[in-house]
């Protein structure tokens, strides 16, 4: 044993009287190193007691050694992790979603193959009745009939059936016909007394529907016979009078009777998150999960609010036509030309808030494309989604690129204050959940055409929740505030994620952790020096995110798709070939950065639509 000098001996037997208080401290201390040499550590623990390593470097060490010891072993047992460093993982992903894909393309050919080898064979019986009707030019006989006496024979010819409750009764007798799985679209909008009789026909019933959009109603019958009032109490009137049933939907029913259910939480459709903000927070409690966009201001996407300065004509003030806003038509068919002209491959859709308005807008348009060839041309029918103008009662189920609202209700002079909280529809019970489906129809770019301010709504004048949501709305497409930032200021999900992030700081690029929204969050975001609001890179790891995916087909296929889809540069690193090659990937990694940076300075083009009708 080392002597130890005098002077050090007696400095630390002060010390030691001067904190008796640590002898238990000092005790475990002694039994933690003993521990460690009887392990085999002794010569880490004298390195430390030297002064030759940190305490906090001896951990790390020391967990590197366990993990590598750990790693080791595996190794040993399973002989198949000996060569993962040495696989190509960016090859077998790659050869994984070509397959993948190849046998996704392939299940139609399969099903149907397999239905050609089902048909019925023949001309006797049921099949000859069928023959015999195929064969007529004229006096076929009634489907009902056909479905009462062959009805059998037709199913396996045609085994999936697409029609309305109507044409159900209408062509489906009962007791003849029987479905193994019934599927219901769109079942907020339809009654029970319409459903029940398809649902007596199956075995099984899926019921897909929201109750946040637009239940059945009246409402749009009135408007097919012309009766389109601006005044909210006569419309609650008019909807009172409706005999009232017990659910008003098949999916209000299915609910109240406890079935099973299962929110679609995964939103696609909205390339950027501005476009569908409002309805999440409002009518989903922030649970649907939205692919991140990788830009944050760009005029080419998202929700903006264009302020007019328009007039709103009414029955009983106002020049022009009631329930009317032409200057604000007018400042949308504007933006239509400049649409046609500059995005002509992007699908435009036009809803405005009353028929009245949808007419005027019609007008104004029929008006302009005879001035405007290109216009004209934009406006023609024959595209994959051609030009529609709605009003907000009948566009639950449209969708567009690019989607263009008069809200029409205004002052009653220029840039003047609201004389009423009245928005039509808006004002009724449940007028909440047609702003809802008008929210969420744009894919690309929602702009929003309003001839007052927000904070012009005042809403200790109206009782109603609809303008509430309004107000918010048209307040978050003038401002974000209500906007969830795409760097959500979370930390990285591992190390490995923090070790890339440095190693892309050093290549002189900002990154952001974690962004995106809770349940679609991207692991590394780069961003564009040139234009800080822009993402050029994802960088995902193999990490938390990734094993957190039930399916090879989600993390290895469907989530980069999704992210490429939305415009983003995909770039991936496996641990493993950051652990054993990490240069190799640095200078990969390296490479990326300026590929992305390079093609990042041409502006970002969205494919739209009717991008194959172009000439």
């Amino acid at each position: 044993m080392e002597a130890v000098p005098l002077s050090d001996l007696l400095e630390r037997l002060v010390r030691i009287l001067s904190e008796s208080h640590r002898y238990g401290e000092w005790v475990r201390l002694r039994h933690c190193e003993m521990a460690l040499e009887d392990d085999g550590f002794a010569p880490l623990v004298t390195f430390v007691e030297q002064g030759g390593l940190s305490a906090e470097q001896a951990r790390d060490g020391f967990a590197y050694a366990v993990s590598e010891a750990r790693w080791n072993h595996a190794r040993s047992l399973i002989p198949t992790l000996k060569t993962l460093s040495k696989t190509d993982r960016h090859k077998l992903s790659a050869d994984f979603r070509v397959f993948d894909r190849s046998w996704v393309s392939a299940a139609p050919s399969h099903i149907h193959e397999q239905h050609l080898r089902r048909l019925p064979q023949g001309a006797d019986g049921k099949m000859g009745l069928i023959r015999g009707e195929i064969a007529k030019k004229t006096k076929h006989r009634p489907i009902r009939k056909i479905m009462e006496s062959a009805g059998d024979k037709v199913q396996q010819i045609k085994p999936v059936f697409l029609m309305s409750p109507i044409s159900v009764a209408q062509y489906l007798p009962p007791g003849k016909v029987e479905f193994d799985i019934l599927i219901i679209d769109e079942a907020s909008q339809i009654r029970p007394e319409e459903a029940i009789g398809a649902v007596a026909r199956a075995r099984q019933v899926v019921v897909v529907g929201d109750q946040k959009q637009l239940p059945p109603t009246s409402f749009f019958d009135r408007l097919i016979a012309g009766d389109d009032t601006d005044e909210p109490e006569q419309q609650a009137d008019s909807a009172a009078a409706v005999k009232a049933v017990e659910m008003e939907s098949i999916l209000s029913l299915c609910e109240a009777r406890g079935l099973k259910q299962s929110m679609l939480r995964w939103h696609y459709r909205s390339r950027d998150p501005s476009l569908i903000m409002v309805s999440n927070e409002e009518f989903y409690d922030g649970k649907l999960i939205l692919p991140p966009s990788p830009t944050q201001i760009d005029d080419q996407f998202g929700l903006t609010l264009s302020r007019v300065p328009g007039v709103y004509s009414s029955a009983s003030s106002g020049s022009g036509r009631a329930g009317t806003n032409r200057i604000e038509a007018e400042a949308v068919a504007q933006a239509v030309q400049d649409h046609a002209q500059t995005h002509p491959a992007l699908s435009l859709g036009i809803v405005t808030f009353s028929t009245s308005q949808a007419d005027m807008m019609t007008e104004v348009l029929e008006i302009a494309r005879r001035k405007d060839n290109i216009l004209d041309a934009f406006l023609r029918e024959g595209k994959a989604e051609d030009v529609f103008v709605k009003n907000i009662e009948n566009v639950q189920g449209d969708e567009r690129d690019v989607i263009l609202i008069s809200v029409g209700y205004g002052p009653r002079e220029p840039n003047g204050r609201l004389a009423s909280m009245r928005f039509g529809p808006i004002n009724n019970d449940g007028g909440e959940r047609r702003l809802n489906v008008l929210f969420s129809r744009a894919r690309v770019r929602c702009e929003v055409f309003a001839s007052f301010d927000p904070d012009d709504i005042d809403l200790s004048r109206t009782k109603a929740n609809g303008p509430r949501v309004l107000k918010r709305f048209l307040h978050y497409a003038n401002t974000r505030e209500l906007s969830e930032k795409l760097p959500t200021g979370l930390g990285p999900d591992s190390d490995l994620e923090r070790d890339i992030a440095r190693a892309i700081r050093s290549m002189g690029f900002e990154v952001d952790y974690q962004v995106g929204t809770a349940g679609f969050r991207i692991d590394l975001g780069v961003r564009d020096p040139g234009k800080p609001g822009r993402y050029i890179l994802a960088v995902e790891c193999d990490g938390a995110t990734y094993h957190s995916a039930l399916w090879a087909r989600e993390r290895d296929r469907l989530r980069q798709e999704v992210l490429e889809g939305f415009g983003w540069k995909f770039h991936r690193v496996w641990s493993t070939d950051w652990f054993y090659h990490r240069e190799r990937e640095c200078q990969r990694l390296k490479t990326a950065l300026e590929t992305a940076s390079h093609s990042a300075e041409s502006r970002m083009t969205i494919k739209g639509s009717n991008t194959d009708d172009e000439d």
